[in-house]
């Protein structure tokens, strides 16, 4: 089987609980190198995962510089994201990058020539539309635009009520419920994180492109460049997206919850764990199982399940610390996907095209919040041309 080898740049906790465990649980991977500028976070990573025999360094240019190493995966501050993605274009590596993949529109202008100019694949963590949940309400949603199933009860119109433009229109709404006592000061810096807007919106602004399919053409934002935020986002074809982002929320209940509305169906993911299906008759309830589940307990599957078992981790918690719960955000389905691409030629499942556009709405929406005005989208800005 061929295999790729990868190193890896940031040995904090995401990368601890993601890329690790992703990396040595395929068989298509090879773990070759890893970097932290801390040595002992080196040391306590090396022991977790038993990787005595692994190239470690603090210095990351070993890990450019080392030609075993086919793929590097970057887990570091933002602010240093378009330096790595240089020396991986001048070394001729392979890069799956952290979001976002730049801060600014220049910086994203500056990937996409080094991504051309050198041959690589880039690949963006924009993990969510790869999880088993998203997969199929994207499956459920695109096979109802194209061929409705409607309840048998629903209510039929007069013949003098024509069709409507704006009932091919997909409305998506995404309500994020954040917990500002998890967060790390880096995220506030605007130097170094640049605050949620682009450091965690983007992951919903990405997620509203592929879903909806549509051409976004204006934004609207409100709140704070900072924290708490709200973002209207219009696409050619009617549709809108509405995201509400709160850092002043808990953890005790879950972090994402999205609500989809389309030819005469509604959907409803809660989490990633459980989708409900209403418009077609007896509503569809499908599940979906957790990528982490340290609570070692038969409880029913789903939203209900989760909470109960959540419930149960919190009892269990020690010192601040409780048995881990985790939905499949589609992390381990992004890195097979990326090495797959690698390996057999493909592009990328998340390339760098999709990661400059969620870089400049994520700028538009900070501007509006700036300004206090709705903004175009350029088209241009989406489709850049890079000869």
């Amino acid at each position: 089987m061929k295999r790729i080898v990868v190193g890896i740049i940031g040995c904090g906790e995401f990368a601890e609980f993601q890329h690790f465990p992703n990396c040595l649980s395929n068989p298509q991977v090879e773990l070759g190198a890893i970097c932290d500028l801390s040595q002992e976070r080196l040391e306590y990573i090396s022991g977790k995962f038993n990787l005595s025999g692994v190239f470690q360094t603090t210095d990351y240019n070993e890990i450019f510089t080392r030609p075993d190493i086919n793929l590097v995966i970057v887990a570091t501050n933002h602010s240093v994201h378009l330096e790595l993605v240089e020396q991986a274009a001048k070394h001729g590596k392979h890069i799956l990058i952290e979001k976002p993949m730049a801060m600014t529109k220049q910086e994203s202008r500056r990937i996409l020539r080094l991504v051309k100019d050198s041959g690589i694949k880039l690949c963006v963590d924009y993990n969510r539309p790869m999880s088993p949940s998203m997969q199929e309400l994207k499956r459920e949603l695109d096979r109802q635009r194209t061929s409705p199933v409607v309840s048998p009860w629903r209510t039929t119109r007069g013949d003098n009520f024509p069709k409507l433009y704006e009932e091919n229109a997909t409305n998506l709404v995404i309500t994020i419920n954040d917990e500002i006592e998890s967060y790390r000061t880096v995220h506030l810096d605007p130097q170094r994180g640049g605050g949620q807007i682009i450091g965690e919106s983007c992951h919903f602004l990405d997620l509203a492109c592929w879903l909806i399919g549509s051409r976004p053409v204006r934004i609207y934002a409100t709140g704070s460049t900072r924290l708490n935020h709200g973002i209207l986002l219009d696409f050619a074809d009617g549709s809108i997206a509405n995201i509400l982002f709160s850092v002043c929320g808990t953890f005790d209940y879950p972090k994402e919850r999205y609500e989809l509305t389309a030819g005469g169906n509604l959907f409803l993911n809660e989490f990633f764990v459980e989708t409900e299906i209403y418009g077609r008759g007896e509503p569809s309830i499908c599940t979906y199982p957790l990528q982490y589940d340290e609570v070692e307990q038969d409880i029913g599957s789903g939203f209900a399940g989760y909470m109960e078992k959540r419930a149960l981790a919190q009892k269990q918690a020690e010192n601040g610390k409780m048995p881990l719960l985790m939905p499949d955000k589609g992390h381990r389905q992004l890195l097979s996907a990326f090495v797959e691409a690698i390996l057999e030629d493909k592009p990328s499942p998340v390339d760098e095209f999709r990661g400059a556009r969620a870089t400049y709405l994520s700028r538009l929406a900070i501007k509006s919040i700036r300004t206090g005005l709705p903004l175009p989208v350029q088209q241009e800005e989406l489709e850049l041309f890079i000869n």
